[in-house]
């Protein structure tokens, strides 16, 4: 068994193309478009273990000014609360659950 890491879809994409590798992880929801846009179709991969949820997350320089830090919180708190937001969500995840917002 070979272990290779390779933080590159599209080199991971390239290396099981040419039988390099049979598995690489990556997270599942971007990674089907991201498959499509390499021209590949994503389609023709699955999911074949669920490793754990990973949280996803803004990251602000120490130096940031914290009523900005806040400002942006609470803009992207309401965006996810809209309507516009399901719909952007079921056109780039189509089929996918869409998480709760607190």
């Amino acid at each position: 068994m070979n272990i290779s890491s390779n933080v590159s879809l599209s080199a991971n994409l390239e290396m099981m193309e040419k039988g390099r590798i049979e598995l690489f992880v990556y997270d599942q929801r971007s990674a089907g478009i991201m498959i499509n846009e390499q021209g590949y179709r994503a389609e023709g991969f699955h999911a074949v273990y669920h490793i754990q949820d990973a949280v996803t997350c803004f990251a602000f320089s120490c130096t940031m000014d914290r009523a900005l830090v806040e400002q942006f919180q609470s803009a992207l708190d309401n965006v996810v609360k809209t309507d516009f937001y399901r719909q952007l969500f079921d056109k780039y995840l189509p089929g996918r659950f869409l998480p709760e917002s607190d």
